[in-house]
């Protein structure tokens, strides 16, 4: 199958792929965080179903997009800030690898409101300056 036929085949992939392509890096921040949400609590919904191969890919997804985040951060650029998201990043990392060791919903729905609060600082970072730094 050719390049213009899986296009053809997969409309959404084509579009995520611009959308990303296309975006600032503060647009990308807000990308991955949405991801970082939706698989979180996916994760969670997924233990309680007893969905474990499912809940495992959410997690996965989840810590990589943390793993991600931490690796672009940028401490010359503000140490302290970078330090605190590090902190926290890693925090988030430890509790997600904890509630899937220990298929506990509760634990990762528990970290939903804060990476949602982390979120809308980024939209709203996004919306009232121009951003050149990425997480």
């Amino acid at each position: 199958m050719s390049r213009e036929d899986t296009t053809m085949v997969h409309p959404m992939k084509a579009y995520q792929r611009v959308r990303i392509t296309t975006a600032s890096p503060a647009e990308l921040v807000i990308m991955l965080f949405e991801g970082l949400v939706r698989f979180t609590a996916a994760s969670a919904d997924a233990i309680d179903e007893e969905r474990w191969q499912d809940a495992g890919r959410n997690f996965e997804k989840a810590t990589e997009i943390l793993n991600h985040l931490r690796e672009s951060l940028d401490d010359q650029l503000a140490p302290d800030l970078v330090a605190s998201l590090d902190k926290t990043y890693a925090a988030w990392t430890m509790c997600i690898l904890r509630a899937q060791i220990g298929r506990d919903a509760g634990k990762a729905r528990s970290l939903v409101p804060q990476m949602q609060g982390m979120l809308e600082a980024w939209r709203e970072v996004a919306n009232t300056a121009p951003m050149s730094v990425a997480s």
